[in-house]
């Protein structure tokens, strides 16, 4: 039966019969729709009456037909009913609530909400996450003195899985980087000493805020966006998929298991590459003079180390452990915090960077005042 729209209108009783026929599926609808808007435009009825007998197959864009139909009706303010249904188009339409789809939905915009709210609901989340990460501290604190006195317990495959990871795999990127820097310090430096004659003391400016300020921030920061965001990413992927669950059912604690190989691996990662970085920036600086300098390569290199102290080395090396911990840390502790679905992950990967690079500035900063004062 060829698909059809017939409709006779009784211009006395002002009353329409329309009359539906063949297939009513996505394919014709809309053709026949366009052919009802046309033939009724302007016109106004007290009365439609849509009749469905000859309908031969009649699916969800049927249905929608019928609903635009009856909100035509409702927009004239007409009677409407329906005849000739099957019991198949009848059991279809007894699913489907014509009238809530006739009536569009109104969407309400909710009120923007004060800058005291916001500020509350801030301020109460920083305070979560305070209380999250004392929280953390407390359980990393514990199974950290357990692994100490059962060192028999550590993981130590798994550490040496993720020394290398995230310490011998991050040397070629952070050998370029390093290098960059002391090139561009050194071109700093040659731009401002050239004017006072003092072109030696490059070697000092180099080397000491490659050792004690920038060798420990970059390798911080590199570590941090390479290895901070892994653990987060790989301890949320574990816990949206229950994983964690499955380790505290079976009475494994997840700090133990999970947090302080990782720990362990970037703290004893951190002074390798530090020490990767200084050599690197030092080398970096000396090429530039090399190229762009006529100073003595063997004069350079004793500047450079008369300029560097056991002290300044040391400082170094402390603020590498620390923020190895830091790192490390929070980003287990984000991965920990993971809750729903897949798309969390991905947040806490970067709340994981961004909380990490935060601390080590932070830290840093304090380190400095602390050294330097």
């Amino acid at each position: 039966m060829p698909e059809s729209l017939k409709i006779a209108i009784d211009k006395n009783t002002n009353i329409a019969n329309v009359k539906l026929a063949g297939r009513l599926d996505v394919y014709n609808v809309s053709r026949i729709l366009a052919q009802f808007n046309a033939q009724t435009n302007g016109q106004h009825f007290k009365k439609l009456l849509l009749e469905l007998s000859e309908v031969s197959y009649f699916d969800s864009a049927g249905a929608a037909l019928v609903i635009e139909i009856e909100r035509f009706c409702k927009e004239q303010k007409c009677f409407f009913s329906i005849t000739g249904m099957t019991k198949d188009i009848k059991n279809f339409l007894s699913l489907i609530d014509i009238n809530s789809l006739a009536n569009p939905v109104k969407f309400i915009t909710p009120p923007r909400e004060g800058i005291i709210i916001r500020t509350g609901k801030a301020t109460l989340k920083l305070a979560d996450d305070i209380k999250n990460i004392i929280i953390f501290i407390g359980q990393v604190t514990i199974a950290l003195l357990y692994a100490v006195a059962h060192p028999k317990c550590v993981r130590w495959g798994d550490i040496l899985v993720i020394f290398e990871r995230a310490g011998v795999n991050a040397v070629p990127i952070l050998i370029t980087i390093q290098f960059l820097i002391g090139v561009i310090l050194a071109l700093l430096g040659a731009g401002q000493l050239k004017q006072f004659g003092a072109e030696i003391y490059i070697a000092n400016l180099v080397a000491i805020a490659m050792v004690q300020e920038l060798g420990p921030m970059i390798t911080a920061v590199l570590v941090a966006g390479r290895s901070g965001a892994a653990f987060a990413a790989e301890i949320g992927t574990m816990k949206v998929s229950e994983e964690i669950d499955a380790l505290e059912s079976m009475g494994i604690n997840p700090q133990h298991f999970l947090v302080i190989p990782r720990i362990i691996a970037v703290t004893l990662a951190m002074p390798c590459l530090l020490l990767i970085a200084n050599v690197a920036g030092i080398v970096g600086g000396i090429v530039t003079v090399m190229l762009f300098l006529n100073i003595p390569l063997s004069m350079y290199i004793t500047q450079t180390l008369n300029s560097i102290d056991m002290y300044i080395i040391f400082q170094g090396f402390l603020k590498s452990i620390i923020f190895a911990i830091l790192i490390s840390g929070v980003g287990c502790m984000r991965g920990f915090e993971v809750k729903g679905g897949a798309g969390n992950v991905g947040l806490s990967t970067t709340s994981a960077v961004v909380s990490g690079i935060f601390l080590i500035v932070v830290f840093n900063g304090v380190f400095t005042v602390i050294f330097n004062s």
